[in-house]
């Protein structure tokens, strides 16, 4: 990621028609213990990275996310899994006013804040992959 700070993040989400984000407990792997974990709204400036955490996933179960030199977004699936990918996402853009960079996130793409988020527009995708494709991703199943 670069030195400059983004204007608008992007937030993934398989909910529709979001007005404004909400902070929420999401469990992210690590040393915290999930009841400790704070309620936050989580965001990216890079809208395929947002698109592939629109849905529930665990490194666990084998999905890789990686985000390589020239800011390109790779994601890969077990294809046990791939059904996951076919859902419906909306990417909504946000004002990055507020939000923090997520420190423990080692890629550098993540953002989050613990405030009412106001959504600024919206766009719908057919899938996940839809989306990360549309963003310049690659999606690779295995």
């Amino acid at each position: 990621m670069n030195d400059s700070r983004p204007s608008v993040l992007f937030h993934g989400s398989a909910i529709a028609d979001i007005a404004v984000l909400e902070p929420r407990r999401i469990f992210m792997p690590g040393e915290v213990d999930p009841e400790q974990w704070p309620a936050l709204v989580y965001a990216s400036d890079l809208a395929a990275f947002a698109a592939a955490h629109a849905f529930p996933w665990d490194s666990e179960d084998g999905f890789q996310l990686s985000v390589d030199f020239h800011q390109r977004v790779k994601m890969r699936v077990p294809r046990a899994l791939s059904e996951l990918l076919g859902r419906p996402v909306y990417l909504y853009t946000v004002s990055a006013e507020g939000f923090e960079q997520t420190r423990e996130e080692i890629t550098g793409h993540t953002f989050h804040c613990g405030r009412l988020v106001p959504v600024m527009a919206c766009k719908a995708f057919d899938s996940v992959e839809a989306a990360i494709h549309f963003h310049g991703g690659v999606v690779t199943y295995f």
